[in-house]
């Protein structure tokens, strides 16, 4: 069974996807950042890994209300 690593996986994202302020995945455990993408465990530690988010590109107010526009699930949040 192969590994894949932030080397070898294919970028699946879409370019016409907002993925809003994700900006890397970021491990848990050492720090170590990644670009987006399948990746579940950091390449360093094996540690798990977490969405880094970069919120210095948007207004809070606009990103509230955004949010509060959204439907009254868990999708409101994407």
């Amino acid at each position: 069974m192969a590994v894949q690593t932030a080397e070898t996986a294919t970028n699946t994202t879409n370019p016409a996807v907002d993925l809003g302020p994700a900006a890397a995945l970021s491990c848990r455990e050492c720090g170590h950042k990644v670009p987006l993408g399948p990746v579940f465990a950091c390449e360093e530690c094996f540690g798990p890994l977490e969405i880094a988010y970069d919120f210095s590109a948007y207004d809070a107010d606009e990103l509230r209300k955004r949010i509060e526009a959204g439907p009254a699930n868990i999708w409101r949040y994407a």
